[in-house]
């Protein structure tokens, strides 16, 4: 029951439990709400070189009765090193199996946003395959300031995907589960990452001291990506 103060009559209790109900509700409204018929998760997939690790993110989107979205981190997952792509691809197409069950009678809506730079392009392809029915986004990360969305393909620069990063921590609207394994390896990359600048004026993002990695950083980013730009909206479920 909403109350209104213009329609306010003695019967609907003391005039100090209206304002109590309506501050209830105003909380109520902040906080991301509870699914009710479906699940919306946005994979983030960051593909690593031969010395660098592919690893994931899985981050949940939730909006609250305002329509603010907030995102919670379930699953990180860094792959070890030499893997083979085909032995990855294989470890995502059971992951999406484990996703889509997580539904129990509610639909589940997945979206991939893969890291497609570079090597990661053929590996993007591999994954498209092994997940046809899936909707599996190309997202290449450029130096630029720029970005394009779309399914088919994206692009977004690297200081578009740490922004988004810091603008989610700093807002409270990014939540970390208390079981999610690599978070403690997420929080130490987060803060071994800094901004450089070049002589000639160049910016380019990443860990601060060698041999530390980023992988867990760009694939949440990625995650966070797909979530702002395609979370809980009825029109992107696929399933």
């Amino acid at each position: 029951m909403v109350y209104d103060p213009n329609c306010w009559m003695p019967e609907d209790g003391s005039f100090e439990n209206w304002k109590l109900r309506r501050e209830y509700e105003a909380n109520k409204a902040a906080e991301p709400k509870e699914p009710e018929r479906w699940l919306d998760y946005h994979v983030g997939v960051d593909i690593g070189q031969k010395h660098d690790y592919t690893a994931l993110a899985v981050t949940e989107c939730r909006p609250n009765y305002a329509g603010d979205k907030f995102f919670f981190v379930r699953y990180l997952h860094r792959f070890r090193l030499g893997l083979l792509f085909g032995t990855v691809v294989q470890k995502l197409v059971s992951l999406d199996r484990q996703l889509r069950a997580s539904g129990g009678s509610r639909s589940v809506s997945i979206t991939w946003a893969c890291d497609a730079t570079g090597i990661g392009s053929p590996v993007v392809e591999m994954i498209q395959k092994a997940l046809p029915e899936a909707t599996v986004v190309p997202v290449y990360i450029t130096g630029g300031f720029g970005s394009t969305v779309d399914y088919d393909e994206s692009h977004i620069s690297k200081q578009q995907l740490v922004s988004l990063i810091v603008a989610a921590f700093e807002s409270g609207s990014v939540r970390i589960a208390d079981d999610v394994k690599e978070a403690e390896t997420l929080i130490q990359e987060l803060s071994n990452y800094e901004l450089r600048r070049s002589e000639s004026g160049h910016v380019s993002y990443g860990a601060m001291t060698g041999g530390a990695f980023d992988d867990l950083v760009t694939s949440l980013g990625l995650s966070l990506f797909s979530a702002v730009t395609w979370g809980s909206s009825s029109q992107v479920l696929f399933w």
